[in-house]
């Protein structure tokens, strides 16, 4: 299903190309691009935190589509890796790879003309795949949500820096036994992105 919803977004990125930055309503069709380098702290009793090597190390590619004043709708494609600590914990892999595909909201908060501050929702799917070189040891998925906050700093009129504050909650759907449900399936990560908007 994420890769459903990313699909679809530039999908209708392509139909309405042509009518990009024609206002109707306050309502705009954009194709605003954003890419990051992106590490996640995991923390708490979980999988994640206590049977890896954290931070987890990454990069991040975002598409906003839709924007009606200063609400934008887009959608992100996120990929990174962390290491396996404990393998009793983390099995025979050496690398988890974690990879998610969300839908955005955010709206912007223009400070000056130059420094924009963007809160921003996330809701979407994630999958854990565990690896030893090019072997595959198996993978689990679920859903994610996450909270975050782009500050932005423009340097061009179509050019923007940014760094990325974000809580990320992971929900999986592991197969093991009641008592452990807790400790596989729930986990929490403090996010630090840095990139360039376009």
């Amino acid at each position: 299903m994420k890769n459903y919803i990313f699909y679809i977004l530039i999908f209708s990125s392509s139909i309405w190309s042509q009518e990009r930055d024609q206002e109707k309503n306050n309502f705009k069709v954009i194709g605003e691009v954003q890419f990051a380098a992106t590490t996640n702290f995991f923390f708490g009793t979980n999988y994640l935190a206590k049977g890896h090597k954290n931070p987890s190390i990454g990069g991040n590619f975002s598409l906003n589509l839709f924007k009606y004043n200063n609400f934008k709708l887009g959608g992100t494609l996120e990929k990174s890796t962390i290491g396996v600590a404990d393998t009793s914990i983390g099995g025979n892999s050496n690398k988890t790879n974690i990879n998610s595909a969300s839908v955005n909201l955010v709206y912007d908060i223009y400070l000056t003309k130059t420094f924009i501050i963007s809160p921003q929702l996330k809701y979407g799917g994630v999958t854990l795949r565990q690896k030893d070189g090019k072997k595959f040891y198996g993978s689990q998925s679920g859903k994610s949500v996450g909270i975050g906050v782009n500050l932005n700093y423009k340097v061009l009129n179509n050019m923007s820096v940014f760094t990325n504050f974000g809580y990320n909650f992971y929900n999986l759907n592991t197969n093991t036994s009641p008592e452990f449900e807790s400790y596989f399936d729930n986990s929490n990560s403090l996010n630090i992105s840095l990139g360039i908007k376009l």
